[in-house]
């Protein structure tokens, strides 16, 4: 279910064009859709000079907020690493350390791209999907990293050990016997390589100019792990809306320009299915804001279960 925060306040707008050092002041222009776990409003500002350009007002929902202000802090360490590196995404502009907004918020650059579900070339667009997997898996782990991400494994194994968990997992037909694909699969599983994840990598949160990549979004849950995770999820969430040609393309472009050992792939499916089980309908609305009138509630059910069918049963 999407994020619904109250709007900003003039006065919020007015203390933020403070914080922003743009004495022309900062116009809100509108929410934008999406934000399951942030809300994002699309600002203007006008400086001294009278320049005007779009900004992205970032503010989370409660489930991030319970993690304190520091998170937006964090985001922004993260962006301003992947910007180092030269990978798309949103250069952080401000971050609140003064309370302006009752949330953990944070100012972006607007980018000026939209996510697309069909591309007009899948080669091409599992080809450039790749090479920013590639890039973003590929940098070194130093330090200062491993002190900025956490291990998502070990969180992960917790879980699946977990005899809360289980009990408070799903009522759903059928909970029990997912659950127990997901307990067994990582039962003494390997490790894998460890790489900076994504860990949301569906079609909302990437975004094209025409057929070109333009910039990954959403960088709130980045985390360590095996980079096999966000090849895991991105080609689920496709095969969640029918196109298994662009996931399998993916795969294999992935595997080509990577080098890596896909061996650990059906674990990290079975666990995508495990985890997306008990809600996979709230995938809906995200999709159906991506135009995907076909992909109802119901619909993603029975896609699910599909997918269940095929890679866990």
């Amino acid at each position: 279910m999407s994020v619904r925060t109250p709007k900003p306040t003039q006065d919020q707008l007015i203390a933020l064009a403070v914080e922003l050092n743009v004495k022309g002041g900062v116009e809100l222009l509108g929410r934008l859709d999406g934000g399951i776990d942030a809300t994002m409003e699309l600002l203007r500002i006008t400086d001294d000079s009278g320049r005007q350009r779009k900004v992205i007002l970032r503010r989370y929902g409660e489930w991030i907020a319970s993690k304190g202000r520091e998170h937006a802090v964090r985001e922004v360490a993260i962006l301003r690493l992947l910007i180092t590196a030269g990978l798309p995404v949103s250069e952080p502009v401000w971050v609140d350390s003064r309370n302006t907004f009752q949330e953990p918020a944070l100012v972006l650059e607007y980018i000026d791209g939209e996510p697309i579900t069909r591309p007009e070339d899948e080669a091409d667009w599992a080809h450039q999907m790749a090479g920013f997997l590639v890039s973003l898996h590929a940098l070194p782990i130093n330090p200062d990293v491993s002190a900025l991400l956490e291990d998502n494994r070990a969180a992960i194994h917790r879980k699946y050990s977990s005899v809360t968990a289980a009990q408070s997992f799903s009522t759903l037909v059928d909970a029990d016997r997912i659950w127990r694909a997901g307990v067994d699969a990582f039962t003494d599983a390997p490790i894998g390589d460890t790489a900076i994840l994504h860990n949301d990598l569906w079609l909302g949160n990437i975004l094209w100019t025409g057929q070109k990549l333009k910039a990954v979004i959403d960088w709130e849950g980045a985390s360590l792990g095996d980079p096999i995770w966000d090849l895991a999820y991105i080609s689920m969430d496709l095969r969640l809306q029918g196109w298994d040609l662009g996931a399998d393309e993916l795969v294999r472009e992935y595997a080509r320009e990577s080098g890596r050992s896909l061996e650990l792939l059906p674990l990290w499916t079975t666990h995508f299915l495990v985890q997306t089980f008990p809600a996979v309908e709230e995938w809906s609305p995200g999709l159906l804001e991506l135009g995907r009138e076909d992909m109802t509630p119901e619909a993603v059910r029975r896609r699910h279960t599909e997918l269940v069918e095929l890679y866990i049963d």
